[in-house]
């Protein structure tokens, strides 16, 4: 387990306390696959939804080897219809469409339970090979209309590897809770 607790995402690490352990968590993308193996390590009801279904069969073979069960749903996100509402919806890097993102988010705010948190990662516009990047302000301007309250929402640089070259990237982490 500790192997898996040093790969874990700092925002997992940061908000566990507010993740309703009794509730089902919900991971958009199956990108850092040893976030939902580790939640669902420690009791979480945990679904992975993604597009590619070689990346959910690879989170199914992975979640075996460590012995525990991850639900996974193949579909685009823009067609994603919740089932149930969520205790937390955990996102990293996910290719949001831009055309679709005001109602995904829409859609991620209303399907968490009260006091649901959704923890994401995003890009920002300000790395110049990420055309699909965020800009602070508009997210902000998106959820501050949703029936949510704003933790954490900033800019930062990350240092990054990619094909054994280092570099520096912006990423927007944010942090809310449904009320």
């Amino acid at each position: 387990m500790q192997k898996l607790e040093n790969n874990i995402n700092s925002l997992i690490k940061e908000n566990y306390d507010n993740i309703d352990k009794s509730s089902k968590i919900l991971f958009l993308g199956s990108k850092y696959q040893q976030n939902a193996i580790f939640l669902s390590k420690n009791g979480l009801h945990v679904e992975v939804l993604d597009s590619k279904d070689t990346s959910l069969m690879r989170l199914q073979k992975e979640a075996q080897k460590e012995d525990t069960a991850i639900t996974i749903r193949h579909t685009l996100l823009e067609h994603w219809e919740p089932a149930h509402e969520y205790g937390a919806i955990i996102s990293f890097f996910t290719d949001i469409p831009k055309i679709f993102c005001k109602d995904i988010f829409k859609k991620i705010v209303f399907s968490l339970k009260d006091d649901g948190v959704f923890i994401a990662e995003f890009f920002s516009k300000k790395n110049q090979e990420d055309t699909n990047g965020y800009e602070i302000d508009e997210l902000y301007k998106i959820f501050k209309q949703l029936p949510c309250k704003i933790y954490k929402l900033s800019l930062e640089i990350t240092t990054t590897k990619k094909e054994k070259k280092e570099f520096e990237v912006s990423v927007i982490k944010l942090v809310l809770k449904k009320v």
